[in-house]
């Protein structure tokens, strides 16, 4: 198990409890938290979002096809830290989708960074896209499944 320094005390050392928060447009989902797994965390946790296509709008274009994962230490008695982040755009993968009714992106491994955008790790996420027409004929499911993480 991976201990560190946290950036809240400068004497306190403990180990990271992560978690992932996922946005999709303005969809947010969280995964469980970690407890105890430090650095290398296991998820294979699945996480659906309703997906319109074509979006509404060029505006609306922008937010709808990308995925924020933002990765988080759970912390007892303080705010939790933010650990990194990183972001997933999946228009293509939802586009092939709708016209051939599925469609993924294998599990592969994507860079987390800070906010200045500095390396802070890798995240390892699966994605699959499915047409199950939902309320009307343009909303369908995206499933979202989380496999491995490592700082």
């Amino acid at each position: 198990m991976l201990n560190f320094i946290t950036r809240n005390s400068n004497i306190l050392i403990c180990k990271m409890d992560p978690y992932v928060v996922i946005q999709f447009g303005n969809q947010r989902r969280k995964s469980t938290v970690a407890r105890g797994e430090g650095r290398a965390p296991l998820w294979n946790e699945k996480f659906t979002f309703d997906v319109e296509y074509p979006a509404d709008n060029v505006r609306d274009e922008h937010h709808q096809y990308k995925l924020n994962f933002t990765i988080m230490d759970k912390d007892r008695f303080s705010r939790d830290d933010f650990v990194g982040e990183s972001t997933i755009y999946v228009r293509d993968v939802i586009s092939l989708g709708v016209q051939n009714g599925t469609s993924e992106i294998r599990a592969s491994t994507y860079r987390v960074v800070l906010h200045n955008k500095t390396y802070s790790g890798e995240i390892r996420i699966g994605l699959s896209f499915t047409r199950e027409v939902c309320m009307s004929q343009f909303i369908y499911n995206m499933y979202v499944c989380i496999h491995l993480f490592k700082l």
